[in-house]
């Protein structure tokens, strides 16, 4: 698949629709706006509440991701933020980042991805491909760890990483004031 780094926002649709059916009963990713727009990438094993809407659903071709709608969806099914979700709500509230949220696994179902996960590897690697502008790359869990060395992205971008990212293992975080 082609790199969009240079291409207009347009054209993430196009991509994605090459990866992702319609409709699309996963989660593959989350974030504000489009992929390559966030600062901060969080890679964890798999979304653990079922919200069953179509990701499609959060998509517009010319804004990206609409992350308010899709919250407003996920708390219709958890009012309570806690675990990950709440970690993640407070790194994004306390520190103001840009955050895309990607798993190993799309499939929305909890206490882990199970037997039949749905690889969500192809996504991972177009995202970390596409998405240049991150200063840093948050890993949850060990599975997070295994799919993100499994990416391509650490094979093309070894250097960046070094000299630029700063990788963290976000899992047994009770506070994410940290970050910074």
């Amino acid at each position: 698949m082609a790199s969009i780094k240079e291409k207009d926002n347009a054209h993430w649709t196009a991509e994605l629709e090459q990866l992702l059916p319609r409709p699309c009963r996963h989660r593959p990713f989350v974030c504000d706006g489009f992929p390559d727009q966030q600062e901060v990438i969080v890679i964890g094993e798999n979304p653990a509440t079922v919200t069953a809407t179509d990701c499609w659903t959060f998509w517009d071709g010319q804004t990206g991701f609409n992350r308010a709608s899709f919250m407003e969806t996920y708390r219709a099914k958890r009012p309570t933020l806690r675990g990950t979700r709440a970690r993640m709500e407070r790194m994004l509230e306390v520190h103001s980042l840009r955050v895309l949220e990607t798993n190993v696994a799309a499939n929305e179902k909890i206490d882990g991805a199970g037997s039949n996960a749905t690889d969500n590897g192809a996504v991972l690697s177009f995202l970390l491909e596409n998405s240049p502008s991150h200063r840093a790359v948050i890993v949850h869990g060990e599975k997070g760890q295994r799919g993100r060395s499994k990416a391509s992205y650490k094979d093309t971008h070894t250097s960046s990483i070094a000299n630029t990212y700063h990788a963290w293992d976000m899992t047994n975080w009770t506070n994410c004031a940290a970050i910074g």
